[in-house]
């Protein structure tokens, strides 16, 4: 078996645990095709607690299918918690619970991935994550949390 297509199966198939553990059905998460909207993540060596808020800006209305967000935490990852999104305004989008899936060299839970489902209109949103003492991020996001963030325009 290819090693690109080795790839896309176990893709899956963490896609589908994910799903299943949030109570999500294929049908649903699965309706639209989501792409990458953002992504700050990059290569390079992390230090844990941002000293900066990741903000995201939707031009458009946006639902937002997976957010996903990187604790690193010194090669031991971090118990999955919770995000959400805050509007400019103040309203409180989520908060989510995330499933933790391996890093980097199989380090636990350093991904935390929820599949939110929601629609926010155009706007500004910070990202908060329940464990920012163990979020990840360096001199590339410039001191914001690393997030990558799938969705679409509606």
């Amino acid at each position: 078996m290819s090693r690109r297509r080795c790839l896309t199966i176990v893709t899956a198939s963490l896609m589908c645990a994910v799903i299943a553990l949030s109570g999500l059905s294929l049908r649903t998460a699965f309706a639209q095709q989501s792409e990458k909207i953002f992504d700050n993540g990059n290569i390079y060596a992390v230090k844990n607690r941002p000293t900066r808020t990741t903000v995201l800006v939707f031009d458009t209305q946006t639902r937002i299918t997976q957010i996903k967000t990187y604790h690193w935490n010194n090669g031991r990852g971090a118990p999955a918690g919770t995000i959400a999104l805050q509007s400019s305004s103040g309203e409180t989008f989520g908060p989510w619970r995330t499933v933790g899936l391996p890093g980097q060299g199989g380090v636990p839970s350093a991904y935390w991935v929820a599949l939110p489902d929601v629609s926010l209109p155009a706007g500004e949103y910070t990202v908060i994550d329940s464990g920012p003492s163990t979020w990840a991020h360096n001199a590339a996001t410039s001191g914001s949390g690393m997030v990558e963030v799938e969705g679409f325009p509606e």
